[in-house]
């Protein structure tokens, strides 16, 4: 198996893993073939490949995060249960940007699959 099939199956596990986070820690169940479920993976595996690749988000959005995590508060629990499990996994830790679009993320997915 190629270098990148090897990743991509890494990735695959990991992504999976981060969904039943999710799905556990507000009780729904996500659907995999949603298109929801396919935009929150697109989110995962780039920001898997930016951590991969050393590179990170940087833009000025400190006070959309604070904004986020003040109406959200139970979607950013989850997002710390989130980077804690990356940081256990690829000892790596997600920055306020990268934590910010995942709250996003994770609060569509969640809102849409309530719904």
């Amino acid at each position: 198996m190629a270098e990148k099939e090897l990743n991509n199956v890494g990735n695959d596990d990991l992504i999976a893993e981060i969904t039943d986070i999710i799905s556990g820690y507000f009780e729904v169940y996500i659907d995999k073939h949603s298109f929801n479920y396919s935009r929150f993976v697109t989110h995962l595996q780039y920001l898997l490949k930016r951590q991969d690749q050393g590179v990170f988000i940087k833009s000025d959005n400190k006070e959309m995060y604070i904004s986020m995590v003040k109406k959200f508060p139970r979607t950013n629990e989850c997002v710390e249960q989130i980077a804690k499990f990356l940081k256990a996994q690829l000892d790596f830790e997600l920055e306020q940007e990268e934590k910010l679009y995942l709250m996003l993320h994770v609060n569509r997915l969640c809102l849409r699959e309530r719904l």
